[in-house]
């Protein structure tokens, strides 16, 4: 993740200093495809599918559970560990959903101001 966010900082940095056309289409290519490719195929999938999971026990709960004696055991056991937090995590160090997406990306944006604010002040 910090790889991912110094390498887009960086592009973003390239894209508000260059004068060059080509770069500056180089590293806002690299920067949106990138941060595109992080969103739609980490963040959202993985904020989707622990939407639906924690949809599952309000889904059995207000169903007529009660009245199926036979599977009334089944269906405790699936509220008892429906009730439970799913989170979805990259090596158990750190959870990957929507909110960790957009943190990055304001990280990257925080990094980048501040990284034009010293070398300006250098100047």
């Amino acid at each position: 993740m910090a790889i991912l966010t110094f390498s887009l900082c960086l592009e973003m940095y390239k894209v508000s200093t260059s004068r060059s056309a080509e770069v500056m289409l180089s590293a806002a290519s690299y920067t949106t495809v990138a941060l595109w490719g992080f969103i739609a195929l980490f963040g959202l999938p993985a904020e989707l599918m622990v939407t639906e999971v924690n949809e599952i026990y309000g889904s059995i709960y207000s169903s007529a559970w009660y009245n199926y004696p036979e599977e009334k055991r089944t269906v405790l056991m699936i509220i008892t560990n429906a009730q439970r937090e799913v989170c979805i995590q990259a090596g158990r160090f750190l959870t990957i959903n929507l909110a960790t997406s957009m943190n990055t990306v304001k990280t990257m944006v925080s990094y980048c101001m501040f990284l034009q604010t010293v070398i300006v002040d250098e100047e």
